[in-house]
């Protein structure tokens, strides 16, 4: 994948509240019954500690989450050894930041409020320079959707009727007995909630303590396999964390949207 279309696919995907994923912080041993629970059940113990904290509002104290892991493969393309480590931090409505590597390059790119920035510059400045001069210019106003999700942490327990999910059976990861399953949302329901919404899909490696080992994302732009290191809720991240570097450019919201209309669409 193209820088250009790599720095689309990680702004784009931070501002969709439908895409993102994390973990749950379950308890230290789980039992026999409680680790045969039906697939639907054990995907939203997974991920419902995730989207509460993207509810409006959240039924809990968590309101923003940090991921950090490694890249094993984008696109199908297996990265080399070893792998790039990414850095993923979303604070709702209006709040994130990713980090990961291109080539020699650490790429960073970050939302606060209605402002975005990228770095590094020396790598920005000539993509966004170029992509200016034969952007042509967007069709409205540019509005930056909030990071949210159209449920109330108080609907979540909903989640398990909603998931369409498939059990792909078990298998060891770095010596970790893990559940497999793919996760979609139900089709009717997803062309509900979004017209791209039913193109993602998610499929993920359970640990006995319920918690992801590695999660792999399809969705419309391609598709990625993560390896999952930590993950962290919070009632709020850091300030310095939105900081954005001292060689980050400032990306015009009318630029993304252009650029985006040309490059970000399947």
């Amino acid at each position: 994948m193209k820088p250009l279309p790599l720095l689309l696919w990680a702004l784009s995907t931070a501002l969709s509240a439908q895409t993102a994923l994390s973990a749950a912080t379950p308890e230290s041993n789980p039992s026999p019954s409680q680790r045969a629970m039906a697939p639907e059940q054990e995907a939203a113990a997974v991920i419902l500690p995730f989207l509460d904290a993207l509810a409006n509002p959240p039924s809990g104290a968590a309101k923003a989450f940090r991921i950090r892991g490694t890249v094993e493969s984008i696109g199908g393309i297996q990265l080399p050894s070893p792998p790039p480590e990414f850095d993923l931090a979303l604070e709702p409505p209006a709040r994130m930041r990713v980090r990961f590597p291109v080539s020699q390059s650490d790429l960073q790119a970050g939302r606060d409020g209605n402002k975005l920035w990228a770095s590094p510059r020396e790598l920005i400045q000539p993509l966004l320079g170029t992509a200016a001069a034969t952007a042509s210019p967007p069709s409205a106003r540019p509005q930056l959707p909030a990071i949210r999700i159209p449920f109330a942490g108080s609907q979540l327990q909903l989640i398990p009727a909603l998931l369409q999910v498939q059990a792909k059976g078990e298998a060891p990861f770095e010596g970790v007995p893990c559940r497999i399953m793919d996760v979609r949302v139900l089709p009717p329901l997803a062309q509900m909630l979004s017209p791209d919404l039913d193109k993602w899909a998610m499929r993920l490696w359970v640990n006995p303590r319920r918690q992801p080992a590695r999660i792999g994302i399809q969705g419309p732009q391609g598709n990625a396999v993560f390896k999952i290191h930590h993950v962290d809720f919070q009632p709020a991240l850091a300030r310095e964390t939105w900081t954005a570097p001292e060689d980050a450019l400032e990306v015009p919201l009318s630029l993304l949207q252009s650029l985006w209309s040309r490059f970000g669409k399947p």
